[in-house]
């Protein structure tokens, strides 16, 4: 049955391949029903623009945007995978290879609990920034992980399936760097990835996890949920309050843009001049040339005119001589005729006496020769009618020739007025030619201003940001790479994100999950849909339905692979098939249309199985006459399925679910008052220097505070609370911004310390504990009424303090609270290895110009909490005199001597007498200190001559950095921290003869922004 399905599905592909070239790349699908498709799309460029698609609105007030698909991008089949991939309950997925845990700690200022860590199959990139490695995934909604391809069609929930195709039953499964611990009946085992194929986690309530997402991406159910899914096979689904979108990858692009936007702006202007003035010198080069050319046809008139009476005259006095000889011709007919006559006559008068046989004799003797005198004088006309035809003839070539000759002369004629015409028309027409192409570039810079890409961008440099809730840190995503995207109410849960409790099917024709039994996406109807099911008759989806399920919608239709064929009927029922269904179809034959079911009013039992039961029925019973014998076209296709929540109920769940979102409340009790009014909201934290940033929730409090409590017995090590939040601004928060409740007595906190610049994080608000040890108390730390919205962190009860609160404590013993040390003079500070005593000399030594715990190469590779080493160097106050003071350290493990510090021989060898278990090195150069974030500087030579700039390692080397000009400025970037010295420029000079044989000019230790004045030395 399946080898059919693919054999007409490949029947398909050509006229559907056809369809493709030929439609529009966008389609979108509004809540109403409204489809739109075409090639126009703008808007989706930064967060609350409204998109639009061939000039409709995709989000319209209660109209809203239901799916949208770009057709012009394939999409991702995961029977293509070899890399392995995440999936997460909801239906989310991430493209990938788990390559091991992590555990908690601290990122850009924010705690982080325990995470995954997954390699991408493409790397994630930011705008503005390069690509990461590795994607954090929190555990808790993981679903299923694959290493490599698929092997497993199915879950089976709490699995474990080995390499070799072994399988082992789980409860519960911790991450590890590189291998998993599983909790089983017997005990643990842990297992390496390098070893696993496929796991599947213990399974997870769809709806508990559903509430708990909306908890975080909206939190009022007022926000709609999106679900991206990309061409490289990324699901993710966020909110509106979590999104973000870019025109351009880069600020640069878009700068880039506006630019070219200005110049083309510049060029239209430009050129409009040019048309008008263009415009301008076309009317005088018109008239000019009119006027010469009226001029032009009146000597051309006159001349032809002129021609033509010459001609006219000529053959008037041809016709006349042609007359003339005809009538002189006829004339001497006529002449011979009455000559010929009037002898007769005359013949018959003297004829008459005459007797009749004599007459009649000389009558025929004269009339003989009056035929012959008659014949004579008719073939002396005949030869003037010849001579007078030769000479007509004559006259017409003339006249012919005179034609030729005036045509000629005409012709020259008009020639030599079109040459004197010519420079007047070539004028004219230079200049209509220059207006013409003068507009056609205007319309080819208007054409091109209405296409480029301004400051929003264009579908092909958009990027939109999501975070999920299983992502602990934002998704950037090409626009151009999502293949779909839903968007739907809290309330109007697309089915298809809740994995069937049950199924039934025909062996070997299992349900699908937004594709067909090839692998195609939903198309019945003529039309495609956005998600759903493809099921084969006879087949049962079950869905477990929380108590806030009140309705349900689908559309149904039998899939195009089936053609003109099949024949389905399709149920839904409401706790079991042995009751009547809530809802049956019309018989469904051929894949020509769908039914819509409207929305349908479910109400679940008040015993037994809450489930909502989707039924294929191959209706063998029942089938119309001509339709499918058998059942193996009946593909029914569940379309856009739904289920619709009470939304007051919803809301109630949700808020049941808001404590789970503060990383603080875990072992605490969430109390919000009736009375008051909760606002949660999501925020983008991302310090400066920070490359991803990640959204955390704030919750604002009015009316009535909000409160976590906890009873408790306060036990002897319970010396202190301490509570970590912090406000919008990345700040930390302030005395009263949480207070402490014992007994409704209020608890005052200590002193909150400065931060010091290498701390990732701002002191946490501590309060004592120590009065209540031995006692059962409740605890109720309060977020007062109206003050600024709130991200809680961490809770946590200790023996001592916070390490801000030590160090804050040894640097007011020392007489310098507001002191700013470095990062592991600071880190020896906290430790409880050193006494008070030994704390006080490091800072002594540090206010000398030592470095306490340099992070250099040469050092002894050691944690920061105990005295590794101290480097003397050119910063180094007093000289041998004070150079004593380090025998107040007898833990020091090395001492860095650089030869620029001003030590003596003498001075070390005393030293290294008094401790002889203290390791002593000699460095060339004082080193660059461990380098902090990138920064920029400025460089600026005020020496006459050009001068070499040399890097100076954490070993005390040099390294060639730049050559800087007499008189020349660069700005360049670095790190903060590094030293650079400058000498004078010498071509004869290697790099170690440069600094061994040249003087010094000038030295500088990088900060931010500074500047370097490099001037020469003093005489």
């Amino acid at each position: 049955m399946k080898t059919c399905a693919v054999l007409l599905a490949l029947l398909l592909l050509a006229p559907q391949a056809a369809r493709a070239q030929s439609a529009p790349p966008y389609v979108a699908v509004l809540s109403d029903g409204t489809r739109v498709e075409g090639d126009r799309l703008t808007g989706w460029h930064e967060p609350g623009a409204v998109p639009h698609l061939q000039g409709v609105r995709l989000h319209d007030g209660n109209r809203q945007l239901l799916w949208f698909r770009n057709r012009s991008i394939r999409p991702y089949s995961l029977s293509s995978n070899r890399l392995g991939f995440v999936e997460f309950v909801g239906g989310d997925r991430l493209i990938g290879r788990v390559v091991g845990g992590q555990p908690s700690g601290v990122i850009d200022g924010l705690n982080v609990p325990a995470h995954v860590l997954v390699k991408p199959a493409a790397p994630l990139r930011v705008p503005g920034l390069a690509s990461f490695a590795r994607a954090r995934i929190l555990p808790g909604r993981i679903q299923r992980v694959v290493w490599g391809r698929a092997s497993q069609q199915r879950l089976q929930p709490g699995t474990v399936f080995y390499l070799d195709g072994r399988q082992l039953g789980f409860l519960r499964l911790r991450w590890k760097e590189d291998s998993v611990l599983l909790l089983v009946k017997n005990g643990t085992r842990e297992l390496e990835l390098s070893k696993i194929s496929e796991v599947h986690l213990p399974r997870i309530d769809p709806w508990q996890a559903y509430y708990q997402e909306l908890a975080i991406l909206s939190p009022s159910c007022r926000s709609r949920l999106m679900r991206l899914e990309t061409a490289g096979g990324l699901i993710a689904t966020g909110s509106a309050l979590r999104f973000l979108a870019t025109p351009y990858a880069t600020p640069h692009q878009k700068l880039q843009a506006i630019n070219h936007l200005k110049r083309l702006d510049d060029q239209i202007k430009a050129a409009d001049l040019a048309k008008a003035a263009s415009h301008k010198g076309i009317q005088p080069a018109r008239v000019e040339y009119q006027r010469q050319l009226a001029e032009s046809e009146t000597r051309k008139k006159a001349a032809k005119q002129i021609s033509d009476k010459a001609v006219a005259d000529m053959r008037q006095r041809i016709d006349n001589q042609r007359k003339a000889d005809a009538a002189r011709l006829a004339t001497l007919r006529q002449q011979l005729a009455q000559q010929l006559r009037a002898a007769e006559q005359a013949m018959q008068q003297r004829l008459a006496a005459m007797p009749a046989q004599q007459r009649d004799k000389e009558l025929k003797a004269f009339r003989q020769r009056q035929a012959q005198t008659r014949k004579s004088r008719e073939k002396s006309l005949e030869q003037e009618r010849l001579r007078h035809e030769t000479q007509s003839k004559q006259r017409q070539k003339q006249l012919e020739q005179f034609i030729k000759s005036e045509t000629q002369k005409l012709k020259k004629h008009e020639q030599d007025l079109a040459k004197r015409l010519a420079p007047a028309k070539q004028q004219f027409d230079g200049k209509t030619r220059q207006f013409a192409q003068r507009s056609r570039h205007v319309e080819s810079l208007r054409s091109q201003r209405a296409s480029v890409r301004g400051p929003q961008g264009y579908p092909g440099s958009w990027h939109h940001m999501v975070q999920p809730v299983w992502s602990l840190h934002p998704l950037w995503i090409p626009f151009s790479s999502i293949h779909t995207r839903l968007s739907f109410a809290p309330d109007q849960v697309p089915l298809s994100r809740m994995h069937p409790s049950a199924t039934v099917s025909p062996a070997l024709l299992p349900w699908h999950l937004d594709r067909n039994s090839v692998g195609q996406l939903l198309r019945s109807g003529g039309q495609r849909h956005g998600w759903g099911f493809a099921v084969h008759a006879y087949s049962e989806l079950s869905f477990a339905l929380p108590p806030c399920a009140k309705s349900f919608r689908s559309r149904l239709g039998l899939d195009h692979l089936a053609l003109a064929g099949g024949c389905v009927q399709a149920r839904a029922y409401v706790g079991s098939v042995k009751t009547n269904p809530v809802y049956q179809s019309p018989l469904l034959v051929g894949s020509q249309k769908t039914v819509d079911t409207g929305w349908i009013q479910l109400r679940p039992p008040a015993k037994g199985p809450k489930h909502l039961i989707l039924q294929a029925d191959p209706a063998h019973d029942n089938r119309p006459r001509g339709a499918d014998p058998l059942n193996i076209r009946d593909m029914l296709d569940w379309l856009d399925p739904q289920l619709g929540l009470d939304t007051a109920k919803l809301r109630d769940e949700v808020r049941g679910q808001i404590g789970g979102t503060f990383a603080a409340s875990q072992a605490w009790k969430l109390k919000l008052d009736s009375r008051g009014v909760y606002t949660w909201t999501s925020h983008l934290h991302k310090p400066e220097g920070s490359a991803l940033g990640r959204f955390v929730t704030m919750i604002r409090a009015q009316g009535q505070p909000l409160a976590l409590s906890r009873e408790m017995t306060i036990a002897p090590a319970d010396n202190w609370l301490a509570v970590r939040a912090s406000l919008q601004s990345g700040q930390g928060i302030q005395p009263k911004t949480i207070t402490l409740h014992v007994a409704d007595k209020e608890i005052q906190p200590e002193k909150i310390p400065p931060r010091q610049a290498w701390q990732k994080q701002t002191a946490p608000l501590v309060f004592p504990l120590a009065q209540h040890r031995g006692s059962k108390v409740t605890l109720e730390l309060r977020q007062p009424a109206g003050g600024q919205p709130l991200h809680w962190q961490t809770v946590s009860i200790s023996k001592a303090p916070p390490s801000p609160y030590r160090l804050a404590r040894i640097l007011a013993l020392a007489g310098k609270s507001n002191v700013q040390v470095s990062h592991g003079l600071g880190r020896a500070l906290q430790s409880g290895r050193l006494g008070d005593k030994e704390k006080l000399a490091a800072l002594e030594i540090a206010g000398l110009g030592g470095v306490v715990n340099h992070a250099s190469k040469p050092a002894v590779e050691a944690t920061y909490d105990r005295l590794v080493n101290v480097m003397v160097g050119c910063d180094w106050k007093g000289g041998d005199k004070t150079f004593a003071t380090l025998r107040k350290l007898p833990n020091l493990v090395t001492l860095l001597v650089t030869e620029d510090s001003g030590i003596s021989s003498g001075a070390v060898d005393k030293l290294q007498t008094a401790m002889p278990k203290l390791t002593i090195k000699k460095l060339k150069r004082t080193p660059s200190l461990n380098p902090g974030e990138k920064v920029y500087v400025t460089w600026r030579n005020h020496c006459p001559k050009d001068l070499v700039i040399l890097f100076v390692t954490e070993f005390g080397n040099v390294k060639f950095s730049r050559h800087l000009k007499a008189g020349q400025e660069m700005k360049r970037d670095s790190l903060n921290r590094h030293r650079y010295e400058a000498y004078y420029h010498r071509t004869d000079f290697t790099l170690a003869e440069q600094y061994n044989n040249s003087k010094l000019i000038s030295s500088t230790v990088v900060a931010p922004d500074a500047v370097w004045e490099i001037k020469p030395p003093a005489k």
